[in-house]
């Protein structure tokens, strides 16, 4: 059974009515799982919204050309802090990666310490146009995590199909969510990867 997770997600908005991390994180903390998100903030931040979520926030403050890059940078800090997190925290059982923004440091840290993780992707960059230069980029990196995740969510059907049939990700890696309940499948996802990695 899953007992603490980090969250590694581009932002979280605590102030949202509907908002996916924020919604995610904090079911899980109502669950009573330990969970931990990092992310990128205006300040270097750390603070506990409730009693077992905690967010850590890393501020980012060197440009870039072009949003892949920014992303790509800003995701040296974000695996710099998920590191520290991991060691001055341990014990964690799954990395969630939100989206390609956050996979080089979910990456890096799952390698590092050998810790499971899954993604969900909300839209792949087809669904999305290729519509600037770095685009072709951006999809290899969709392919990259997908591939390397243990099981991938969706949230829409066209993005399931995509990657089903234009990435060939195996069917039964891709679990599509929708309507209600869709944390309770992610927990339940969790788990499943917990015991998996325990046997």
């Amino acid at each position: 059974m899953v007992s603490k997770i980090l969250v590694l997600s581009k932002d979280i908005n605590l102030s949202a009515s509907m908002d996916y991390v924020k919604d995610l994180c904090s079911y899980m903390g109502e669950c009573g799982i330990e969970t931990h998100v990092v992310c990128y903030g205006e300040k270097d931040a750390d603070f506990s919204p409730s009693k077992n979520l905690h967010v850590h926030q890393v501020k980012f403050i060197l440009g870039a050309n072009n949003p892949y890059s920014w992303h790509m940078l800003m995701n040296n800090e974000m695996k710099r802090r998920a590191r520290e997190v991991i060691e001055s925290r341990g014990g964690f059982d799954v990395l969630h990666c939100i989206d390609w923004i956050s996979y080089p440091a979910t990456a890096g840290v799952s390698s590092l310490f050998g810790i499971p993780f899954i993604v969900t992707i909300r839209s792949t960059e087809k669904e999305r146009g290729f519509s600037i230069p770095e685009s072709g980029l951006i999809s290899e990196m969709e392919w990259h995590t997908a591939k390397e995740a243990k099981k991938i969510i969706t949230l829409s059907e066209t993005t399931r199909n995509i990657l089903v049939h234009d990435y060939k990700m195996p069917p039964e890696k891709v679990v599509h969510l929708w309507g209600e309940g869709i944390f309770e499948i992610t927990k339940n996802i969790y788990d499943e990867i917990t015991s998996r990695e325990e046997k």
